[in-house]
Formats: structure tokens, C-alpha cells, sequence
């Protein structure tokens, strides 16, 4: 890690232009681990758009659960009872409230 690597190297500096020479190398790690280093960009870019990405499709696929749950509902409440798709959305359903 970054902090054992700086450890390391403050127990070899004999002066403090050693010990700001190995500050200077642990922050550059931090910045390389964190995407931060100019070479590191487009990583950081990517990652970010994929996160980005992510966050889209679970905000979409609560919208699609939450349809499809109001249309079980609509549906278990005919007269005939629920279509078989319907009882098998509303045990999906039940078994999402377990997991949340």
C-alpha cells in the first residue's frame, strides 16, 4: 500500500529533503490509486460514466418493478383472480421485501 511503502522509505531518509522526497512518492500513489494522476484520467473518466451507467439502469429497473407490481395488483383484484404471470410477479415480489 501506499502507507507501507511511505513507512518504508521514512526509515531509510537521513535528512528532510529525503523525507519530503518520499512525501512527494506518497502522494503520488494516493493520486494514482484515486485516478487523480494526469495519466490516470481516462480511467477515472470511464469509471465514472460506467457508475454513471449503473445508477441509470437501477433507477429504470425500479421504475419497470414498480409498473409491473401496480399491474399484479390490478390484476389480483378481477374477480377471476390473478393470471399465473400475476402470481408468479407477486412472489418475485415477496421475495424482493425479503432481500431489502
Amino acid at each position: 500500500t501506499c502507507w507501507a511503502k511511505l513507512q518504508a522509505g521514512w526509515q531509510a531518509c537521513i535528512d528532510l529533503d529525503q523525507v519530503i522526497l518520499e512525501h512527494q512518492r506518497y502522494l503520488s500513489c494516493i493520486e494514482e490509486g484515486a485516478f487523480l494522476a494526469p495519466r490516470t484520467e481516462p480511467i477515472l473518466t470511464a469509471l465514472m460514466a460506467l457508475l454513471g451507467l449503473a445508477l441509470e439502469f437501477t433507477e429504470l429497473h425500479d421504475q419497470v418493478c414498480a409498473s409491473a407490481f401496480e399491474a399484479v395488483d390490478v390484476l389480483c383484484s378481477e374477480p377471476e383472480g390473478p393470471v399465473p404471470f400475476a402470481r408468479s410477479l407477486a412472489e418475485s415480489r415477496a421475495q424482493l421485501d425479503q432481500l431489502g
